[in-house]
């Protein structure tokens, strides 16, 4: 079953659907996400950088 993402990709660039599917064992996209804040954070505070 295609997901929304999916099908909006595909409608605009046939075969580029692809990139929205997690491969088998993927890390949840929640950790993923969290990972990628975490990472921007520690960078932002070496940085002295406030947001």
């Amino acid at each position: 079953m295609r997901t929304r993402s999916q099908a909006l990709i595909e409608d605009s660039s046939p075969g580029e659907g692809s990139i929205c599917r997690d491969g088998d064992a993927a890390r949840p996209r929640e950790l993923i996400q969290q990972q990628v804040v975490s990472l921007i954070d520690e960078f932002l505070r070496a940085q002295e950088i406030s947001i």
